[in-house]
């Protein structure tokens, strides 16, 4: 496989799913206990940053609809500091995972502001009357990052936040070119 990931210090507050009763994805008739300790995480890695007098970068919480079965997450991406700029963001979870990671999707309008770190063809329509693309997830297939025993929480510390950082300037840059 790939190289191994260098742990982040906030995965330290978040529980592993090392029970293979937790190993369980969307389809299963226990998927509501993983996902009380999927919003545990959540909130243990929301605490790590506020302790940490990091800003809060994302918000992200299951659709309240039932049909979807928390296999949709909602939420949005800050720039930190930049009140004025966020975008939309959409975690899905396959009826593969906890196997395989969640896909990330920002809204489309994201396209001007980070095309090329987009897959502009991996695309997303809801019922929202908006659409979504897909954040970039080709470092996951370097790395050693995913297993089974993980969270979403730990999804978004190994992908979103790395991805988001890298970038976060182009967008910045690119908004106040465009307001």
């Amino acid at each position: 496989m790939g190289e191994t990931y260098l742990e982040d210090p906030a995965e330290n507050e978040l529980k592993l799913m090392n029970s293979p009763d937790l190993q369980i994805g969307p389809a299963h008739v226990n998927w509501e206990k993983r996902v009380e300790i999927e919003l545990y995480n959540i909130k243990n890695y929301l605490n790590f940053l506020r302790r940490q007098e990091n800003s809060l970068w994302f918000s992200l919480a299951p659709d309240r609809n039932k049909k979807f079965k928390f296999r949709i997450w909602k939420g949005t991406l800050f720039v930190p500091n930049r009140p004025d700029i966020s975008f939309e963001l959409r975690i899905i979870f396959s009826s593969d995972y906890p196997k395989v990671f969640p896909r990330a999707f920002v809204e489309e309008s994201m396209i001007k502001y980070a095309g090329s770190k987009l897959y502009v063809e991996s695309r997303w329509d809801t019922n929202e009357k908006k659409s979504f693309v897909m954040i970039c997830h080709e470092h996951l297939k370097a790395f050693d990052v995913w297993s089974p025993n993980l969270s979403i929480a730990h999804f978004l510390i190994r992908q979103i936040l790395i991805w988001w950082n890298s970038i976060m300037h182009l967008v910045v840059k690119m908004w106040d070119e465009h307001h």
